[in-house]
């Protein structure tokens, strides 16, 4: 089925209502979505990070403690990672829906939504999470100070953490993976989960 129209989600005032309209004319006229979801992640990863060392730089009360390298990372991972990856992965776990509904008639919204849940967070939580950590540790390899990139380090640092990350994201992105099935539009999703 085509994308239903973005509705759930307006922000308000005019430079943010254009913005989104913009976006989601991209989304559903554009022949490469996959960049407008890789650009728009991008841009949220780096305005996210931006804000949250701007609140730490300001409880310090000084603004040498902001990374502008960090910053650029988190931009380039939106771009090359963690966009792309969520564009695929919510096409997908979206057809498993559709799939539900039409050869599961007597299965109800919320078990197919729970059904979409479940792979949204064992395939994609694992998915994610092990690229950006691989690419946060390959990208901060780049920086003068840091030792050089060795693909065991990165492998081992992956490995190690991933239980960890996984079992605490969870806290956070069961409930909000099952309110972004449950209630957005399928073009809002990639975005309500950037916005999260």
């Amino acid at each position: 089925p085509p994308p239903t129209p973005a509705t759930a989600i307006s922000p308000g005032g005019s430079i943010a209502s254009t913005a989104w309209a913009k976006y989601q004319h991209q989304l559903s006229n554009c022949k490469y979505p996959i960049v407008v979801t890789a650009v728009s992640t991008s841009v949220v990863a780096f305005i996210g990070d931006l804000a949250s060392q701007v609140v730490l730089c300001v409880s310090a009360r000084s603004l040498k403690n902001y990374d502008p390298f960090r910053s650029f990372v988190m931009l380039a991972i939106g771009a090359t990672w963690t966009g792309p990856i969520l564009h695929i992965l919510y096409r997908y776990v979206n057809r498993l829906g559709y799939y539900l509904e039409k050869n599961r008639p007597n299965m109800n919204k919320t078990k197919r939504v729970a059904c979409q849940v479940v792979v949204n967070q064992t395939i994609g939580a694992f998915t994610i999470n092990a690229g950006f950590m691989f690419l946060f540790y390959t990208l901060n390899t780049l920086r003068p100070s840091n030792p050089s990139f060795e693909i065991h380090t990165a492998l081992k640092l992956v490995k190690n953490k991933m239980k960890t990350i996984v079992g605490a994201s969870w806290l956070i992105w069961v409930p909000a993976s099952f309110t972004n099935f449950m209630f957005m539009p399928e073009n809002s999703r990639v975005m309500f989960t950037n916005v999260v």
